[in-house]
């Protein structure tokens, strides 16, 4: 199948989110002129135990949720952010996209990179914050999960792939740039670590890259689509580990707002987009020994299960992760490479 032929098939599916994406195409909404809030919002820092009274009326009174997701979700599930002093852009410099295209050593270096990420990517299971937003998915509350991870966690937790956009792609898997033919990232590891290189499109000969949205590269259309439509229709939007630094993904929020959806940020620093929102939680240290909580003006480093994103999920959600991990038999699943489909660009 050539470009043009891909192109061709997702026009049937794009059709369906048109009038979704034609009315966020208009001159007012592309500025994005969102009011206040008519009451002033909720600005409060918070405990976990804080943070889930403040969220249950707000979660009881929904009908179409829409969960919007960052790095913060994923990192008690040992995946590192981006942009903490330790995270990954401490480490590599991003490749642009035009840059893996024209250069074979930037691809090898793209390809390198990769495979040393893979090893916490592909290692990772959904942590209770995953079960928890499938929970709300799987009882009818929430009707979209939007995502800006590539780490397919949301679809390992049980979350239907149809339920997620993944904004900027997914490190699962690859696929050629030329046909659009996916490829499963072991045997071109195996041939990585072989010959030093990842070879062209069988089907093609086409050059093969991760599924992910790189610097500089074109958001994916469909994905774009769909998040424009769930915005449009939802009537409470919550974030939840998003910095809502990265374009265009932070603007759904407050085009949700601007729709009359109720605006909910629960993250461990402030956003620029709180003063537009109803409730926004800012959560603090709370470890999980009882008596022992940390003061909300304490910084000090703690361990992962007691990290203020990872409370965030686990305190607020915390009966609806319950009641999913008492439906559970076995541990979640680790994500494959057949689930593909849901802040982070890619670092290559």
């Amino acid at each position: 199948m050539n470009g043009r032929a891909g192109k061709h098939l997702l026009r049937p599916r794009l059709s369906r989110y048109r009038a979704a994406h034609e009315a966020l195409s208009t001159p007012a909404l592309r500025t994005l002129s969102v009011t206040h809030s008519a009451r002033a919002p909720t600005v409060t820092r918070m405990n976990a135990t804080e943070a889930s009274a403040a969220l249950q009326p707000w979660l009881r009174a929904a009908h179409r949720i829409v969960v919007f997701t960052g790095a913060g979700i994923s990192t008690e599930s040992g995946i590192p952010d981006f942009r903490s002093p330790a995270g990954i852009w401490s480490k590599f410099k991003p490749i642009q996209f035009h840059e893996f295209v024209a250069s074979h050593e930037m691809r090898t270096e793209a390809w390198r990179r990769k495979f040393i990420l893979d090893r916490e990517l592909l290692a990772a299971a959904p942590n209770r914050g995953h079960r928890a937003v499938a929970t709300l998915v799987s009882r009818g509350d929430c009707a979209c999960v939007i995502t800006q991870n590539i780490d397919g966690l949301h679809q390992a937790s049980g979350v239907p792939t149809s339920k997620i956009v993944e904004l900027h792609g997914n490190g699962t898997y690859a696929i050629c740039l030329d046909c659009g033919a996916r490829h499963e990232l072991a045997p071109l590891q195996r041939a990585f670590e072989t010959t030093g290189s990842v070879p062209d499109c069988a089907t093609c000969g086409g050059l093969i890259k991760s599924a992910t949205v790189s610097f500089g590269q074109a958001m994916p259309p469909l994905a774009m689509a769909r998040a424009q439509a769930a915005t449009l229709e939802c009537d409470l939007f919550l974030i939840l580990g998003s910095s809502l630094v990265v374009q265009p993904a932070a603007t759904f929020p407050l085009r949700a707002k601007r729709n009359g959806a109720i605006l909910i940020i629960l993250n461990r620093e402030p956003t620029a987009h709180d003063r537009y929102a109803d409730l926004v939680g800012l959560l603090v240290h709370q470890h999980r020994t009882e008596g022992n909580q940390s003061d909300a003006g304490d910084d000090t480093e703690t361990d992962p299960s007691e990290r203020a994103d990872v409370v965030v999920i686990d305190g607020i959600l915390k009966e609806e992760a319950d009641a999913h991990d008492e439906d559970q038999d076995a541990e979640p699943q680790q994500p494959s490479a057949g689930d593909g489909e849901a802040n982070r660009c890619d670092p290559l």
